[in-house]
């Protein structure tokens, strides 16, 4: 495993099979939130994909999905390594932080 990065609100470590990610409290003042929310509908954005298609492709159920896009509900690992399952070649700070580019090398 690679430590990627680490902050005093997040740990993110990946190899090719495995993301563990501490826990976000969830609140209102959690920034880390607001970004994460943001930078999921940016992703869907640049895919140009709708949201369901994403949530299809991700094995997310729209529901779930519709929250995390609303801010009702915090990502968790699980939908995390979902997401990077589908699309490998994301970059974690960008989606934790909204720094750099979106893809560590190129997607398409």
């Amino acid at each position: 495993m690679k430590e990627i990065e680490k902050n005093k609100n997040y740990t993110v470590i990946t190899s090719k099979i495995s993301v563990s990610i501490s826990a976000f409290k969830i609140s209102k003042e959690n920034p880390n939130k607001i970004i994460l929310t943001e930078n999921v509908k940016k992703l869907i954005e640049v895919l140009d994909i709708y949201d369901y298609e994403f949530a299809i492709k991700c094995k997310i159920s729209r529901k779930r999905l519709s929250e995390i896009i609303t801010g009702r509900y915090m990502l968790t690992s699980t939908v995390i390594f979902k997401i990077l399952k589908q699309y490998p070649l994301l970059n974690l700070n960008w989606l934790f932080t909204g720094n750099g580019k979106i893809w560590l090398a190129n997607n398409k």
